[in-house]
């Protein structure tokens, strides 16, 4: 458990409310904690009020107004740069899933914050001997002495560990560090919440990645409709199995470097939505940053490396892009996707095979005579006699 005092500062991204398909809320509400230590305190206010002055003209912070016109968030990728660049900080998030919350309890407005702001400070009791944990004001005041009641009871402070405390903050007047928990909050929503997702945040959340520690909610979400029900046991087993390839073996893969990154970024994603296929492209933004010219065909080449030292990299017929597999659904999804290919290319072979055959009098017949080609004769013989 760590001694020095963590001073933790919280902000979040969207609000409470799920509109199916609506474009003015997020499909995804996201809570980020920055998190700086005592010795970093000062300096974190001289590199906040710095990049106010650099970005901002001395004016607040404020992830909402931000971009201004600058749609390719470029602006703001400079900004976390050089964050990054000016101070040590962690992150951690926790990223729920408003179309997953079927409690009527959880659906109010209320019940809402202080749950969710509960889960994620809680953590912190295991972690540190002492931290503050400083929030963004929301609501009214009752809802404020509500809220903060509530987490209090979370923080875990006692006789033996009397220095922790939280507190709700306006950003602009009380604590203005705030101000970064909001820029970094508002940078990574736009990463894990698939609603507002834009191609260009792969790049920031590759600025903060070693840094960030992400969990959902709910842990065991799934958002497409199976075609494939298995019990919770074999699920589990499954996403624990995938889970495990990914530590593979780095000295058997070319390439090495971009598969170890092309892994931590599914990983990112299936950690906020499991479900969720990530796109080649996005795949193609992301590795850019480390290897300008790199190509979407050096990109298969790589995922096919990884698959072939077990990595559970999964692909499907109806979607398209790569994910991490998580139950049991996706892995027979992935093999009937395969199936789609390799069983009428084996058709394809046994007719060409038969006019051959037929117009040589069978003196030409590769699946019988070739020692090359007697596994197709096998799997040729096996689909014919389930009647596929």
């Amino acid at each position: 458990m760590l001694k020095e005092i963590a001073h933790i500062f919280i902000d979040e991204f969207g609000t409470n409310v799920y509109l199916q398909g609506s474009i003015g809320t997020t499909s995804h509400f996201v809570y980020t904690s920055v998190i700086i230590s005592e010795s970093n305190l000062e300096k974190a206010r001289e590199v906040r009020e710095s990049l106010s002055l650099k970005y901002k003209q001395g004016s607040p912070l404020s992830s909402k107004t931000f971009d201004g016109r600058d749609k390719t968030l470029q602006k703001r990728i400079n900004f976390i740069t050089d964050l990054v660049k000016e101070l040590d900080f962690t992150v951690d998030v926790l990223v729920i899933d408003k179309s997953k919350i079927d409690s009527e309890g959880l659906q109010k407005k209320k019940s809402f914050y202080k749950y969710f702001q509960g889960l994620l400070v809680s953590k912190y009791a295991n972690r540190y001997e002492s931290y503050h944990v400083y929030a963004d004001k929301i609501g009214d005041d009752i809802f404020k002495r509500e809220l903060k009641s509530y987490i209090d009871k979370k923080i875990g402070g006692d006789l033996f560990n009397p220095d922790r405390y939280f507190k709700l903050c306006d950003d602009i007047t009380e604590e203005p560090l705030i101000q970064i928990a909001d820029m970094v909050c508002g940078s990574l929503g736009k990463f894990y919440s698939p609603s507002h997702f834009h191609e260009r945040v792969g790049e920031i959340q590759a600025l903060m990645q070693t840094r960030v520690i992400c969990e959902s909610f709910p842990r065991n979400e799934v958002i497409s409709n199976k075609k494939l029900e298995g019990s919770n046991e074999l699920n589990e087993k499954i996403k624990s199995i995938a889970i495990k390839s990914l530590n593979f073996d780095i000295t058997k893969i070319p390439d090495s470097d971009l598969a170890v990154r092309l892994v931590e970024y599914l990983f990112s994603h299936y950690k906020a939505n499991p479900k969720r296929y990530i796109q080649t492209y996005e795949l193609e933004s992301y590795l850019k940053n480390f290897v300008i010219e790199i190509k979407v065909d050096k990109i298969r080449r790589i995922i096919r490396d990884l698959r072939y030292e077990g990595v559970f990299i999964i692909s499907v017929s109806k979607q398209n892009g790569y994910k991490i597999a998580y139950d049991l659904d996706d892995i027979f999804q992935y093999f009937n996707h395969y199936s789609n290919y390799f069983i009428p290319m084996l058709k394809k072979i046994q007719i060409i095979n038969q006019e051959i055959s037929s117009e040589t009098f069978n003196s030409i017949n590769f699946i019988e005579k070739d020692e090359n080609f007697k596994l197709f004769k096998k799997l040729i013989t096996v689909i014919e006699s389930n009647e596929y």
